[in-house]
């Protein structure tokens, strides 16, 4: 007999259909006043290349990156790119990346696929700016945002600072152990 498990999880989504300024209105003030250091550290932002954005992925997880890790991840990434179906920009501090993000996309759904902060990109607030960038090129669009959930409180409060909605869906997850263990234990 094989077990099913129903778990509970979260996702965070933004619709984009309204106006930018009603859009910033929703964002927290925490929010806001980390875009504004962003912009006091005159971060800039550019579209970046899948290679680009791996090695400062490299650089900033050195402990888990493993070796076979960063072929899938390119492999993966630029097929979304080579398709027209993402993209990937970076925050730049005194001309060096600091943070990135790619988005993959649909014709209404974008979901922020992965990010990177390294410290430099964590204090200067990178990641706020680049998510306030996406929202604004987005705003006005029938589209959703959506910042695949999290179960750890500090991202969830990143992505609900935007304005994002909390949504509770249910995965069903199939054990492929063949062996039922309260059986075995008895």
């Amino acid at each position: 007999d094989r077990e099913f498990k129903m778990l509970q999880s979260v996702n965070y989504e933004l619709n984009t259909d309204h106006e930018i300024d009603d859009m910033v209105m929703g964002y927290s003030t925490n929010t806001k006043r980390n875009i504004k250091k962003a912009v006091e550290y005159q971060l800039t932002i550019r579209d970046i290349n899948v290679e680009t954005y791996l090695q400062l992925r490299q650089e900033s997880d050195k402990t888990s990156f493993k070796p076979g890790h960063y072929d899938w991840l390119n492999t993966l990434f630029s097929g979304i790119i080579k398709k027209g179906r993402g993209e990937i920009t970076g925050a730049f501090f005194d001309a060096k990346l600091c943070a990135a993000v790619i988005w993959a996309s649909s014709k209404t759904r974008h979901v922020y696929l992965n990010a990177v902060s390294n410290e430099t990109g964590k204090e200067k607030r990178g990641m706020f700016l680049l998510v306030d960038h996406y929202i604004r090129k987005n705003a006005g669009k029938k589209n959703i945002l959506d910042f695949e959930g999290s179960m750890i409180k500090g991202i969830a409060r990143f992505f609900e600072g935007f304005g994002a909605t909390k949504m509770n869906y249910t995965r069903i997850i199939k054990s492929s152990f063949p062996l039922n263990l309260k059986k075995v234990i008895k």
